[in-house]
């Protein structure tokens, strides 16, 4: 009862954000363009979904997830886990009830619908210790290295996720977890998520200047990822693992 009163503060605050970012009566007269001009519609909507994208979320929204964080990994760190299954599932329940206006917007940046964009800034923070990353950049100077490199990966960390997730699908074509595929849209969420909370880790590691504190997690977020893979090919084949380590260190 008290995960879901926490959990109801968020949800509203998103709801809030977003129906003053993206109101649906905008948005109709945005959809009317596509029967009148088609070239001015695209353009219409291209500028409409950026003045919406979930920018002010992450600030909105990063206290209560900061203290859901605090408050349930105190006495047990494995009860976080539930917090965030209970959030994931929660988000791809509230997509489906979506109007059909709502389902045709897509993001500028992926296929996912704008509202999912929304969830997804949600499961970032929920999964990933992007606070601790914050709090340790801050302590750094201007002119850090590490902080320099943070700064040109967070950018690029949701297209190293998905160059990830393809080699994945090119070297196992036949992969399959135990929910499904990776062709399955839960499944690639899934991976993507892992790959990108990996480097977050990664990158507090290099800002606290400290590995030991999160190396285990780190292996765990492997093997979490690998321990899953089903081939209808056969078991994993070291010979690949060797090849795709040779061309990864060679490009």
């Amino acid at each position: 009862m008290e995960i879901a009163a926490d959990s109801f503060n968020i949800y509203q605050t998103e709801e809030d954000v977003y129906t003053k970012q993206a109101p649906l009566q905008q948005l109709s007269t945005v959809m009317k363009l596509k029967s009148e001009d088609e070239l001015l519609y695209k353009k219409a909507l291209e500028i409409y979904t950026e003045q919406v994208a979930p920018s002010q979320l992450a600030t909105a929204i990063s206290a209560n997830v900061g203290a859901m964080r605090r408050k349930y990994t105190k006495d047990d760190p494995r009860v976080f886990g539930f917090v965030n299954m209970q959030f994931h599932y929660t988000s791809q329940m509230l997509l489906e009830p979506l109007s059909s206006i709502e389902r045709c917007l897509t993001t500028s940046r992926s296929a996912s619908t704008l509202v999912g964009a929304y969830f997804k800034v949600i499961d970032d923070r929920m999964y990933m210790p992007l606070q601790r990353a914050y709090a340790a950049a801050a302590k750094h100077d201007y002119d850090s290295h590490a902080l320099s490199a943070v700064q040109q990966l967070l950018p690029l960390s949701t297209q190293i996720a998905k160059n990830v997730f393809q080699k994945i699908v090119e070297i196992y074509p036949n992969y399959r977890s135990y929910t499904g595929l990776s062709s399955d849209s839960m499944v690639k969420t899934s991976l993507l998520r892992d790959v990108e909370m990996f480097q977050v880790y990664v990158w507090v590691c290099a800002l606290e200047k400290d590995i030991s504190k999160d190396s285990t997690r780190i292996i765990s977020i492997v093997c979490h990822a690998l321990s899953h893979i089903k081939s209808a090919v056969g078991t994993y084949s070291r010979s690949s693992a060797l090849t795709w380590t040779g061309n990864s260190r060679s490009s």
